[in-house]
């Protein structure tokens, strides 16, 4: 598993563009996704199977996701490509244009690497999960222990 490190070059455009946020991430975290708000949820939904029509969908900052379940959930032109071909996407919502444009490149650069580091410690934390080396019950408990802003 590759370790999400931040984009070596942060502030080497004067300006960054929400295409080339995409690409930098694209190109160190090929199984990372930004999609759409609402993919994210649904994303969510589907991996905690939450069901209803007005249920609270936590955690839906950023999410690691199975990537045969992310196929259920969006289409490649909704991922904008086609899916990774890693077991599991590390999926976050894609920022507004204005927001990643609106001051300094370190901004953006910063949330998103952050992002990307919380999904793939969720994503670590899962696999474990799923192979049974660790208990899911325990793993909630130390992050109740560490505190929810602390872990977030």
């Amino acid at each position: 598993m590759a370790a999400v490190a931040p984009d070596p070059r942060p502030g080497s455009a004067s300006k960054l563009t929400l295409l080339e946020l995409e690409r930098r991430v694209q190109a160190r975290v090929p199984e990372a996704r930004l999609i759409d708000d609402h993919l994210v949820r649904r994303a969510v939904r589907m991996k905690r199977k939450i069901t209803g029509l007005r249920a609270f969908v936590p955690h839906t900052h950023c999410v690691a996701i199975p990537t045969e379940l992310l196929a259920k959930v969006a289409t490649a032109d909704e991922l904008g490509g086609p899916l990774p071909e890693a077991p599991w996407t590390l999926v976050l919502p894609r920022p507004e244009a204005r927001e990643v444009e609106a001051g300094p490149p370190e901004r953006p650069l910063r949330a998103t690497w952050r992002l990307l580091f919380h999904a793939s410690l969720d994503r670590a934390l899962l696999i474990d999960v799923d192979a049974g080396r660790l208990d899911l019950t325990r793993a909630l408990g130390l992050v109740d222990r560490l505190g929810k802003v602390a872990f977030d």
